[in-house]
């Protein structure tokens, strides 16, 4: 039995589960994705998972959301006399 037969369970009084995906990155940057019925596609998964990340980091106290991102770069520095940091770049609207 696999899981989605297993998984009929969690939904009772349904033949099938619905909004269950898989998606898969290659080091190369490919994702794969697959699923039935569902609800939103697997679009730009690397800002979720850069998000996730991030947040994982201010948990342990290594990253601080309001602390200027130069603080944290060391090869490289945003230009200007501005200050960005990381709680705004988290909240910028992506396209």
């Amino acid at each position: 039995m696999g899981f989605e037969e297993e998984g009929q369970d969690l939904v009772p009084g349904t033949g099938r589960i619905s909004g269950i995906g898989v998606a898969v990155g290659g080091l190369d940057g490919d994702v794969w994705t697959a699923g039935h019925d569902l609800l939103f596609p697997a679009c730009s998964i690397s800002k979720h998972v850069v998000a996730f990340g991030t947040l994982r980091l201010v948990a342990d106290a290594t990253l601080d959301l309001d602390t200027d991102v130069n603080a944290y770069l060391s090869a490289w520095q945003l230009p200007g006399t501005g200050t960005v940091t990381v709680r705004q770049l988290l909240a910028t609207p992506r396209a």
